[in-house]
């Protein structure tokens, strides 16, 4: 969405930011996010309503004077349709510094073990190690919680005892917290991973839920036993064998 695109722009809400910086940025949006071969001044006007903004009061002037600029940072098509020109997607991109997309680091899980078991759960634990890498622990909690509840559900759908974890009268999944004490009556696992798994449901819930905030010091405390429980249960689960 257009607006998570302007959020991610480093100086988009300076004042120095001009609607011709904004008008060249919406065009690069259009044709690189929304993959729109053309576009016109409305599709422009449209994007500065999106953003909540108002429109620059003479774009389709604008976008004949982008045409005249040497070298011109638009080509305009028939019908009054416009595209970028390469020097207009230089301008763009210089105009629009991106916050960088960072790829997650293995300080908190080596994602390694992750792959190629479900797509859902590389995303859970990839947003987990992005989450810790910019040292927001608070989200990491959330993240890891989720990452915890998905194993186990997982572990019973996929041996196929679903039903021994759902509530009979509500038909839906129980508690984490139950969902820990049926698993510790089918694996056997690791020492420390009742107090792995507790530790980290009890602040994912706070997290999620409370007004508490954490430190990086919170996450680390338990870190290294969450991350061998969490290969532990990879083990147990066998992705790649139960599709």
């Amino acid at each position: 969405m257009i607006q998570n695109f302007v959020s991610s722009i480093i100086d988009y809400h300076e004042k120095s930011y001009s609607h011709k910086n904004k008008v060249i940025v919406f065009a690069y949006y259009l044709e690189k996010f929304e993959h729109r071969e053309d576009w016109n001044a409305d599709d422009i006007s449209k994007c500065y309503f999106d953003v909540k903004e108002k429109p620059y009061t003479n774009i389709p002037q604008m976008l004949i004077d982008f045409t005249r600029t040497k070298p011109p940072l638009l080509l305009k098509l028939g019908s009054n349709k416009y595209i970028l020109s390469h020097a207009g997607i230089i301008e763009a991109q210089k105009t629009a510094p991106m916050v960088i997309d960072k790829q997650p680091t293995n300080e908190l899980l080596d994602l390694s073990l992750i792959r190629n078991t479900r797509g859902y759960l590389e995303k859970i634990f990839t947003e987990a190690c992005r989450c810790y890498d910019e040292q927001l622990p608070t989200a990491c909690f959330v993240m890891l919680r989720k990452g915890i509840e998905t194993l186990i559900i997982d572990y019973f759908v996929l041996t196929g005892n679903k039903d021994e974890i759902l509530n009979p009268i509500t038909n839906e999944f129980y508690y984490l917290s139950d969902l820990i004490n049926k698993l510790s009556n089918k694996v056997t696992l690791s020492r420390n991973y009742k107090s792995a798994f507790a530790y980290f449901k009890k602040y994912g819930d706070m997290s999620a839920h409370g007004k508490h905030t954490y430190n990086m010091a919170d996450i680390d405390k338990e870190k290294d036993n969450l991350v061998d429980v969490v290969r532990e249960m990879l083990i147990h689960n066998d992705y790649i064998n139960k599709k």
